[in-house]
């Protein structure tokens, strides 16, 4: 249910991050160019889609705000 624009918060080594969805997408399993580095301060979270399957890969990427 995530959709662009939603925040979210991520606290992790004692430091608090807060990101800005700004693209979620589904790709299939052999993608992987979602995984390559970038230039910005991001967040790319993967998950299989549909539920309880491996068919296929929802990707949300977060911009750090």
């Amino acid at each position: 249910k995530t959709k662009i624009g939603d925040k979210f918060t991520i606290n992790w080594n004692g430091k608090i991050y807060n990101y800005l969805v700004r693209e979620v997408k589904i790709v299939e399993p052999t993608e992987i160019s979602v995984l390559n580095p970038t230039d910005s301060s991001q967040v790319t979270l993967i998950t299989c889609t549909p539920l309880f399957s491996t068919k296929q890969r929802l990707v949300v990427i977060g911009k750090l705000l």
